[in-house]
């Protein structure tokens, strides 16, 4: 997917923008971990989420994250379904810390793609 030519003062501040976005995720999983540790409901386990959303483990870097990806759609909207997505479970019970681990990795996956579609 081609975005309309960014200027180079837009392509370094998505690049700031991702850089930090990938501080926030990693601090997200970590305060996750912890906050989800405390719960005591079926086994550390976690049931498929109505709706497909996702499930929330630290609001503060959760609020975070959605205020980056709110300022990245606005500077590359072409790109807004890819920024605001999120992973979907469909199946089975997950561990806490394997979902955990899921949506780290999706949103690492997504910053790497649009990382590559800027410098295309």
């Amino acid at each position: 997917m081609k975005t309309n030519k960014l200027s180079n003062s837009d392509l370094l501040k998505i690049n700031d923008l991702l850089d930090k976005w990938k501080q926030i995720i990693q601090e997200n999983a970590k305060n996750s971990i912890k906050n989800a540790s405390r719960i005591k409901n079926n086994n550390g386990r976690i049931k498929t989420p109505k709706n497909n959303k996702i499930i929330i483990y630290d609001i503060k870097t959760h609020k975070k994250q959605c205020d980056l990806q709110a300022e990245l759609s606005k500077i590359i909207p072409k790109l807004k379904d890819l920024i605001e997505s999120h992973p979907s479970i469909l199946d089975h019970e997950w561990k806490i810390e394997d979902y955990i681990e899921l949506c780290y990795y999706h949103y690492t996956m997504v910053i790497e793609k649009i990382r590559k579609i800027i410098n295309e």
